[in-house]
């Protein structure tokens, strides 16, 4: 007699049904799926903003070096990266 031949199958598959859903339920209310957005505008939580900018070319890997400069020339301040290229659709000499 196997486990699906017992008199108790027919519980044990309902139990592993209602675990499978129980978990569904788990994870969309944590990934936060079912939560509601609420869009809003409003005043940026920071004054005037001076941006100095470096460009670079080459592989994406490689703008460490251009963070650094950026850091070295102002340490108190924040870094920001924007990358314009995809780098699968565009060849690595040519990244921007």
């Amino acid at each position: 007699m196997t486990l699906l031949e017992s008199p108790n199958a027919e519980y044990l598959l309902l139990l592993v049904f209602l675990a499978f859903v129980l978990t569904l339920v788990a994870y969309l209310v944590y990934s936060g799926i079912l939560s509601s957005v609420a869009p809003e505008a409003r005043a940026p939580p920071f004054d005037k903003i001076v941006f100095a900018y470096k460009t670079g070319r080459g592989h994406y890997k490689n703008s460490g070096e251009i963070f650094t400069v950026a850091s070295c020339i102002a340490p108190d301040k924040r870094c920001m990266g924007i990358y314009y290229d995809d780098p699968d659709a565009v060849p690595e000499n040519e990244l921007r």
